[in-house]
């Protein structure tokens, strides 16, 4: 195992997804120059570790992910959090609080346990998934050795009164928008700032023109390109024809959802929905 690993940064020294988000939040994304007005609403940002993870995987090519030695993967995510301490105190002033946060996975299948899972079922997939897991585990054992703190989330983080952005690959995370005053979406590689109004795009096969509000229902049936597999296409089909005929929005509340399904979904809509939610 080669103990360098040849990767593509951007502006600061963080993974290029990881940078462009960031330059995103900061104004200095090359595709879009300027800082978001949401920006000022925002008070801090938090960052997935898994993300960042993910984020070093995807900046290595193919050739070079079959030489990559777990620890040596650990230590430049270890230098990343390192910069991202130096970045947000530094070179903005502490403008923003940043967390760094690893969530307990163990949890999701309890939370969901009618959703359709992804598994990695490629060589690549297995290959990086074994890679993350390795790297995840090497930096848990090293970041207090380094005082960099870590937020351990279990269940869903402790109620706090601020407006936040979370850079996360993983949509279901989303679902702790009652945590906080306001949550954004700070994605990966476009730097892009979503709100609530704009999270369905995160689905599969779900567009900004859709008529489909993000929540934990449309979640598990649309499925995403992370946690979710996405259910039948009878039954989104049938949803969406539900969704235009009772003038559905981005922002269309789960307590209307859950009454035209029942008045206007067939059977296995409903005892679909009703598993799905069970324990939501």
């Amino acid at each position: 195992m080669d103990p360098y690993i040849e990767h593509e940064t951007g502006q600061f020294p963080l993974s290029i997804g990881s940078s462009l988000a960031l330059e995103g939040l900061f104004g200095i994304h090359p595709a879009n120059p300027y800082q978001p007005p949401v920006t000022k609403q925002i008070n801090a940002v938090w960052i997935n570790l898994r993300t960042l993870v993910r984020n070093l995987y995807a900046s290595v090519t193919t050739e070079t992910l079959g030489k990559i030695d777990p620890r040596a993967a650990g230590e430049i995510v270890l230098e990343e959090c390192q910069a991202l301490q130096a970045i947000f105190e530094d070179q903005y002033q502490g403008r923003y609080r940043h967390v760094l946060y690893l969530a307990n996975h163990d949890e999701v299948p309890w939370r969901f346990p009618k959703a359709i899972y992804r598994r990695p079922s490629t060589d690549k997939q297995l290959l990086r998934e074994e890679l993350e897991v390795r790297t995840l585990a090497w930096l848990k054992q090293a970041l207090p050795h380094y005082e960099i703190p870590l937020t351990l989330v279990d269940r869903e983080p402790t109620m706090t009164p601020e407006r936040v952005a979370f850079l996360t690959h993983y949509p279901h995370e989303l679902l702790w928008e009652s945590r906080f005053t306001q949550l954004f979406l700070l994605e990966s590689h476009t730097g892009k700032i979503k709100p609530r109004a704009k999270w369905a795009t995160k689905m599969t096969g779900v567009s900004a023109e859709d008529h489909i509000a993000f929540n934990a229902f449309t979640l598990q049936l649309f499925g995403d390109g992370t946690m979710f597999k996405p259910h039948p296409k009878r039954l989104k089909d049938e949803v969406r024809k539900i969704a235009e005929t009772r003038n559905w929005t981005a922002v269309t509340t789960i307590t209307k959802m859950r009454g035209d399904i029942m008045r206007h979904g067939g059977d296995e809509l409903q005892r679909t929905y009703n598993e799905l939610m069970r324990r939501l």
